[in-house]
């Protein structure tokens, strides 16, 4: 127990460590997390150990949402324009990526986000047909992602 024991010590720490290290807005919660394990003799320590990790890096990521509202379309793209909606509560610069499916950046952009309602258009006319992943972080490392399909079916040249 005691070698499990120093473990979350270390995990609790290397969380508390890494969620400092990202800036955050004045206004901003910190949350403190404790684990208490007790020793039951049944040995499932690894598979408590694993639970608690998963669920770290889950609050981890959740903390890190960005703080706007992305809608895309359930419809694939079939005219070569990627039409997406950003519903954000203030002004914010935000960097844009795309992936396709094996993780490979195809392309990418920097924009400025209203406060409000916006509508963007990407010219996605070079991608392949497939599925790709949208996703969009501001100067903080917020993000968000949405996957959206290219199906065009058959071209005539």
């Amino acid at each position: 127990m005691k070698s499990l024991n120093t473990f979350l010590l270390a995990l609790v720490a290397m969380f508390v460590v890494s969620t400092a290290a990202v800036a955050a807005p004045a206004d901003a919660k910190r949350v403190t997390v404790v684990f208490v394990v007790a020793d039951d003799d049944d040995d499932d320590d690894q598979a408590t150990v694993t639970t608690m990790y998963t669920t770290l890096m889950a609050a981890e990521k959740v903390a890190n949402l960005l703080n706007v509202e992305l809608t895309v379309s359930n419809e694939s793209v079939s005219d070569d324009v990627f039409v997406f909606a950003l519903k954000s509560e203030e002004q914010k610069n935000l960097a844009m990526k795309l992936l396709d499916e094996e993780g490979a950046e195809v392309g990418e952009n920097l924009f400025n986000v209203e406060q409000g309602s916006n509508y963007r258009t990407i010219n996605v006319a070079n991608l392949k047909d497939g599925t790709y992943t949208f996703r969009l972080f501001d100067a903080n490392g917020a993000e968000t992602s949405e996957e959206f399909k290219v199906e065009r079916g058959q071209r005539i040249k």
